[in-house]
């Protein structure tokens, strides 16, 4: 619809009348942008402009009215550059990411316990990008899964070169919700370690508290093979998320 109208409240009150009108067959969404701010855009950049805003109108739950933001946009269109760079990184052996390492310190004897791999990424067109915003990319995406098992694999040889000097040094790894729901996570995880020559109780695998762990029986089924292999689990910032001791005791 080309609305010739100059207020915000006059295009409300259309919508408002068409959904009403329209409620008892359909719900109806609607993505609307001016065409008066856009000076330098064509018809077809400004019917994309609306198409993504009727997608935005719809994401709120359906039967909404949402106005076009450009810095939504911007960042949307940015989301999807570092989707297709994480892709193709993937692709070309996983350059780009890196895993950094913060030592873990026994608080009696200040002696090195050990060390949680911390997975980096480092884009080519905009440098080094935060994990706040490439790990959800990877998660939504499912593919933290292939960079999951990198990361896992990637830790358990520095893991065991560092053995060389410190014979009990530990490695923790993060693991994500994405990861463990798949049904191939705990053989996979067991090849890993076997193939690093080191033992069970070298790693810990750190889960994180805000995963809601609802499905008791596959995850205790999952952690028990673990545990067997001497692995430990650990919950990464418990009381941040879903914090309750009955989970804990589950």
């Amino acid at each position: 619809v080309n609305l010739p109208v100059s207020e915000k409240k006059e295009v409300e009150e259309v919508y408002r009348k068409l959904r009403d009108r329209m409620m008892e067959f359909c719900t109806l969404s609607a993505g609307v942008v001016s065409n008066h701010g856009h000076p330098n855009v064509d018809a077809g950049v400004l019917y994309q402009y609306a198409e993504d805003t009727l997608d935005k109108a719809k994401r709120l739950g359906k039967n909404n009215l949402a106005f076009f933001s450009q810095k939504d946009y911007e960042e949307k269109l940015s989301t999807v550059e570092l989707q297709e760079e994480l892709h193709q990184s993937i692709q070309d052996n996983f350059s780009g990411f890196s895993l950094y390492y913060q030592p873990q310190i026994r608080s009696r004897s200040y002696e090195v316990f050990g060390a949680e791999a911390l997975l980096r990424y480092r884009s080519p067109t905009r440098g080094e990008v935060s994990p706040v915003e490439f790990i959800p990319v990877l998660e939504q995406t499912g593919m933290i899964c292939p960079v999951g098992l990198w990361a896992l694999e990637t830790a358990l040889k520095q893991c065991r070169e560092w053995r060389r000097t410190l014979e009990t040094l530990h490695i923790s790894v993060n693991m994500s919700y994405v990861q463990l729901s798949k049904d191939t996570i705990a053989r996979q995880v067991l090849d890993l370690l076997e193939k690093s020559g080191l033992p069970g109780d070298a790693l810990t695998l750190e889960v994180t508290e805000s995963m809601q762990l609802q499905d008791y029986p596959y995850f205790n089924k999952l952690f028990y093979q673990w545990k067997q292999a001497g692995i430990e689990i650990s919950v990464d910032d418990f009381g941040t998320g879903y914090s309750s001791l009955s989970y804990l005791k589950n």
